[in-house]
This record gives structure tokens, sequence and C-alpha cells, in this order.
């Protein structure tokens, strides 16, 4: 999907996939989404999730006793500051809803910043779920997120267990981003190595496209394939 109106200077362009692999107990979804300027922005992908926060890869201050609304418009002013850090690298976040424990695995860097969310702030007569999730913020000109959704393991309140809290899902590199092609390596435990390639300019299914980076040679047909 593309949006090249919503904001003035920006274009948006955003893949969505469903990946099934048989060394995962449920498909992921793997979110692509590229924003290009020719100028400096300060972007916030937010995320909302139903549950109870688990853990996250990465250290954060929590504010435990006095929140700060995220700003005076624009929706921030609904939403509670509870708590921000900086992931450094590779970020996960994982929470527990039911028997399931889900992760988003995302390609933040040092510069990323993560900011835990509640909604509920400027709301007098408490008309508004106090709905839980987070924002990533990064700064720059042209920026492409990558985020994946992986359900996992098993938590057993009856039988006092717990299995794969932790999601196999570890390293997201952008190789390419451009206006002509997005080439994403993804990896992680149980020997996880998917290469995700989009044609960014042509949706024509059978197409035939070749990028070489460093050497190596990606080859697929249509505008999305995950080489595995």
């Amino acid at each position: 999907a593309k949006e090249n109106n919503a904001y003035p200077g920006v274009k948006m362009h955003r893949t969505v996939s469903l990946v099934n692999d048989k060394k995962l107990d449920k498909p992921v979804v793997v979110d692509v989404y590229r924003v290009e300027s020719k100028d400096d922005h300060q972007y916030d992908l937010p995320f909302y999730f139903m549950g109870h926060f688990i853990d996250a890869n990465f250290d954060y201050t929590p504010y435990t006793s006095q929140l700060q609304k995220m700003g005076d418009k624009n929706g921030y002013q609904h939403l509670w500051k509870i708590a921000e850090g900086k992931p450094g690298g590779n970020m996960h976040f994982t929470w527990l809803n039911g028997e399931r424990f889900y992760s988003v695995i995302s390609n933040t860097d040092e510069n990323s910043e993560v900011i835990f969310t509640m909604i509920g702030a400027s709301d007098p007569k408490f008309n508004l779920r106090n709905d839980q999730g987070f924002i990533i913020r990064r700064k720059g000109s042209s920026i492409t997120f990558v985020n994946i959704l992986q359900p996992h393991g098993i938590f057993n309140p009856t039988q006092e267990f717990t299995i794969d809290s932790y999601p196999s899902i570890e390293k997201i590199d952008v190789l390419r981003s451009d206006d002509n092609y997005t080439i994403v390596n993804i990896s992680g435990k149980k020997n996880i190595d998917w290469t995700l390639a989009i044609c960014n300019n042509n949706p024509e299914k059978n197409i035939k496209h070749e990028v070489t980076i460093e050497n190596k040679i990606y080859k697929w047909t249509g505008p999305v394939q995950i080489i595995k």
C-alpha cells in the first residue's frame, strides 16, 4: 500500500506479509514500512496490545510515581508516557495474552527510542479504554521500519509451566531500501535465515528481479517473495 498525501512531503509504502515456516509453531507477520522525505522528521510508529507486558530486551525508565501526557495535540494529549528507553540495536517486546506469548521484533538502532504508553490522559470523565502500547520513534529523512509479530510458546497457569517464552526471531538487517528495492535479512534460533525481497516500483506478478548485494545475488519473481 502506498500513500503520498497524508503528510506533505512524505511518501509512505507499507508491505505486510504472512510467513509460514516449519521451524515455527505459528506463522509470523512481517511488516515493512518505508517512509521517504527530502527533509528530516520525527517518525512515530505505534503498536497497541492486549494482555500483560512480560519482557523487553533493553533497559527502560518506568514512571511509577508521576505520569505525563505525550503532548498537547494530534492525539498525543490522550497518551500517558509510562516508560521509555533506547534499545541500542534490534529490540523485542513481549507480552502474554491468554495462554500464548506474542513478541514484536524490530530493526531499531542506536538512535531509536521506544516509549511505553497507555491511553487515558486528558480524559476527566474516563471515557477512554486504558489500552497499553508502545511507540517506536526514529528521526531522519527516509526510514525503513521492519517489524515482525511472532506468536510463540505456552503459559499453563493450572500446571504452572511455561514453554518458549522468548521469540525465535532475533535479528533484522535491512540490506537495501530505496525507490527500486527493499531487501531484508531475518535470522534467529532454529536456523531461521530468511530474505524478504520487495520490488518497490513494479507490482506485476510475472516480472523477474535480480539484485546483487556484497557479491551475493538475490533472484525472485513478482513484487514480494520470501527466500529461504
